[in-house]
């Protein structure tokens, strides 16, 4: 797995890398979440993240952000091609989390949004869709979870009657894929609108992580009707994994950028 970490100013993007446990082999390129020319002592803090972010199995380097930070790591994300951005949001850093929007809205591979460094003991995940549901389980896959030391609670939202056999569905073959790599599994069916549903079984559970698919929709939809995706990561006083794009793409060491710091 490729992974872009982008280093914030509280470690909190590593401490979220750290308690998703990378699977073997992985490859780490740090960088620094605000870009721009890097100083000596942010050289040496992107250093020491990538040493402690090496163990067997783990390669990780430092590289260079150029320009904007947004589209510096879309375009870094492209080129490893990243399999997940991580990017840290503390509660007053107004710059990160504009800078999050951006990445949830254009990356194209799975973005983790870090407000916790709290173990993951509880994830919630948001289920209304069978394909982005999949997609979410096809990337949460590849991750080493402790058999039973996580508890994962698919969430499907019914905004109507007409919609909760089809909600749960999903939810039965959600739960039912969950059960071949975890024994805690308890699917939870909610009503209303699907973002407030969604951070309310969060608070409820008390979850370290949020895991949403993101459906590929228009700009004109996007800015219309928002994506719920969009509003979970904003709003969320958790960590955030939006699942979108690619899942699961590696890249050969020999074709992953070269520019690393000194």
């Amino acid at each position: 797995m490729n992974v872009l970490l982008a280093v914030d100013e509280v470690g909190l993007a590593e401490e979220l890398l750290q308690n998703l446990s990378l699977p073997d082999p992985s490859y780490v390129a740090v960088v620094a979440a605000a870009g721009g020319p890097a100083s000596g002592d942010v050289r040496k803090r992107l250093k020491n993240v990538a040493e402690r972010q090496r163990r067997p199995g783990v390669e990780a380097s430092t590289l260079t952000l150029t320009g904007d930070p947004a589209k510096s790591i879309l375009k870094m994300a492209a080129e490893l091609p990243a399999d997940l951005v991580v990017l840290g949001v503390s509660s007053t850093g107004e710059q990160s989390a504009g800078l999050a929007a951006r990445l949830v809205q254009s990356c194209q591979c799975p973005v983790g949004i870090a407000r916790t460094g709290r173990p993951i003991r509880n994830v919630v995940l948001a289920v209304n869709q069978i394909e982005t549901a999949n997609r979410c389980l096809d990337f949460l896959s590849q991750f080493p979870w402790p058999k039973d030391g996580v508890t994962f609670t698919p969430v499907a939202v019914c905004s109507e009657p007409s919609k909760e056999a089809l909600r749960r569905e999903v939810l039965a073959e959600v739960s039912r894929r969950l059960e071949d790599w975890t024994v805690g599994c308890q699917p939870r069916l909610e009503t209303g609108q699907a973002t407030a549903a969604i951070l309310k079984a969060a608070s409820e559970l008390e979850a370290e992580l949020v895991v949403v698919g993101s459906r590929e929709l228009s700009a004109p939809a996007r800015l219309f009707l928002g994506s719920v995706s969009g509003q979970v990561m904003s709003q969320a006083a958790c960590n955030v994994l939006v699942v979108r794009g690619r899942v699961g793409v590696a890249l050969d060491r020999e074709d992953r950028p070269a520019e690393e710091l000194v």
